[in-house]
């Protein structure tokens, strides 16, 4: 294909998006935020612009962990992954309204520091069911997408969930087109759309 995707990957300093700084990134994305496998935040269909407290990404994030993460001084940090490694625009100005710092961690994972228990709930109970995964275990993990831009041939976001409803074999990946945005640098199995839900598997 001649045409590529236009995506624009960002790191915040320090990799920790300080409270309220989401809503500058959300802002500029295009209804989703791709959080990448080296932790940098990547906007699809985004011009050259600047996104105030973020700069171009260099190299990976430090490696994050998922759960209830226990602090020395009592409070907690929730780890989470992403389903299908995005996060929509909503979510990224709900971790706003927390008011709390929040890592990027290789893996796709973030990291919401500080929080009181009552609190930490609130967030597990508000954001789950929108999309991240407190789960270490959950078979979501294992399934990545591209960003399901205009090259890609069939909605790979949807064709994705429908196959993780029927169980995964490992490492999967859904890829719109031949630039294979988004996939994991380690084996795994690959659906590369031909068409609307018509897949070559490998």
């Amino acid at each position: 294909m001649s045409a590529e995707p236009a995506f624009l990957d960002l790191s915040p300093a320090d990799c920790v998006v300080p409270p309220g700084g989401w809503e500058p990134l959300a802002a500029a994305a295009d209804g989703h935020i791709h959080v990448t496998e080296a932790g940098h935040v990547r906007l699809y269909g985004a011009p050259l612009i600047d996104v105030p407290g973020f700069h171009p990404a260099a190299g990976p994030a430090d490696s994050g962990e998922i759960g209830w993460l226990g602090q020395t001084d009592g409070l907690v940090t929730l780890g989470a992954g992403l389903r299908l490694g995005m996060m929509s625009t909503q979510i990224a100005r709900m971790l706003d309204v927390v008011e709390a710092p929040v890592r990027l961690c290789r893996g796709g994972i973030i990291q919401i520091e500080g929080l009181e228990e009552g609190v930490a709930e609130q967030v597990v109970r508000a954001l789950a069911p929108l999309g991240l995964i407190f789960d270490a275990g959950s078979e979501l993990l294992q399934l990545s997408a591209c960003g399901n831009c205009g090259l890609s041939r069939s909605d790979v976001h949807y064709d994705a969930l429908q196959a993780a409803a029927e169980g995964l074999e490992g490492p999967t990946h859904f890829a719109g087109c031949e630039q294979r945005c988004g996939a994991p640098s380690g084996d795994h199995v690959e659906y590369l759309a031909l068409g609307e839900g018509e897949y070559e598997v490998s």
